[in-house]
């Protein structure tokens, strides 16, 4: 047995036999980006590999592939257009093919809904705690910890993060940590990007909320004029 399939299993809240080779992560529920990251920050953790971002097409042969290989191939990411031609077509996890609206358009808008659930155990455990660091700002660990629900805080908080990935191409690829969820002198959210020239070049507005079982936040991105 491969050593990831128990961890697979774990994360996937599964019975390892399940895990076949042709088995798809969609078809173990993991078809959500939360959930596809919880997987992917555990297995770079437990086998020191650096995997990039995981679709839920990939099977378990693919995975396990990828593991060994320290990377994910560029065939098993998710399908992209021309971008060239202001344009990203996406196929989506139940089906279907979704068209982002063209990158000159504004303003653009973005938006994400997680289950609570699908969040590592706050304080963290050890297989939780490189999710949390891959994922958040010492800060924004810092403020949600000082939170009623930190998980909650958090959840929304990444959700807020994935919907601004969701607003742009180029703001799809930006690493987590630089888009950071602060508060404003009123208490409302902001984003901040600090990512070079990408914080010049965009405004948004943020809205977050959650309740006990999820969270959801919505963002409008307005690309400033020279940006």
């Amino acid at each position: 047995m491969h050593p990831a399939l128990p961890v697979i299993a774990q994360i996937a809240r599964t019975d390892v036999e399940r895990l076949s080779p042709t088995v798809t992560l969609n078809q173990l529920g993991l078809n959500t980006s939360l959930g596809l990251s919880v997987l992917r920050s555990g297995l770079n953790r437990k086998f020191g590999c650096s995997l990039a971002a995981l679709s839920w097409q990939l099977t378990i042969a693919e995975l396990l592939v990828a593991i060994d290989g320290n990377t994910t191939p560029e065939a098993l990411k998710f399908k992209t257009g021309n971008l060239a031609k202001g344009r990203e077509v996406m196929s989506g996890p139940f089906g279907g093919r979704r068209r982002v609206v063209p990158t000159q358009a504004l303003p653009f808008h973005g938006i994400d809904i997680e289950d609570l659930a699908g969040m590592p155990q706050w304080p963290p455990t050890e297989d939780g705690q490189s999710f949390y660091a891959e994922h958040f700002t010492a800060a924004e660990l810092a403020r949600a910890a000082e939170q009623p629900n930190p998980r909650a805080t958090l959840c929304g908080t990444w959700c807020a993060k994935e919907a601004v990935k969701k607003c742009a191409p180029e703001l799809k690829s930006l690493d987590w940590r630089k888009i950071e969820i602060v508060a404003a002198s009123d208490g409302h959210p902001e984003v901040r990007l600090t990512a070079p020239d990408a914080g010049t070049a965009w405004e948004f507005s943020l809205s977050i909320s959650h309740s006990a079982v999820s969270a959801a936040a919505s963002v409008l991105a307005l690309r400033r004029e020279g940006g």
